[in-house]
């Protein structure tokens, strides 16, 4: 999505989308992965897709998040966020691919 800050990709299933914000890191050494100082800019309705690289001969890890987890799991500091490895290590989220084709077949909410 170009300058977009919170939406790198967005997936869609005939009338249906849902945005995505992907976070990559180079290794597991890594401590985590980088967040928005302001947490207001976690946006709801945006799903996450946590990366780690891994090594030429090791597929990626991924972990898809919503958003209220990134919130829950995160930690904010004063001048700095992240969301850290360790965070993640009861493996809830990991190559949770399900979170995103079951935002593209929510019901569409009717507008007043």
């Amino acid at each position: 999505m170009g300058n977009t800050k919170a939406i790198d990709l967005v997936a869609v299933r005939g009338s249906k989308k849902t945005s995505i914000q992907v976070k990559a890191i180079a290794r597991k050494q890594n401590v985590g992965w980088p967040l928005p100082h302001d947490q207001s800019k976690i946006e709801d309705g945006v799903i996450y897709v946590c990366v780690i690289l891994n090594g030429i001969d090791e597929a990626p890890t991924y972990y898809v998040l919503p958003p209220e987890e990134v919130k829950k799991r995160g930690q904010w500091f004063n001048t700095r966020a992240i969301l850290r490895i360790s965070s993640l290590k009861d493996g809830k989220f990991k190559g949770k691919w399900k979170l995103i084709d079951a935002e593209l077949k929510a019901p569409t909410p009717i507008s007043a």
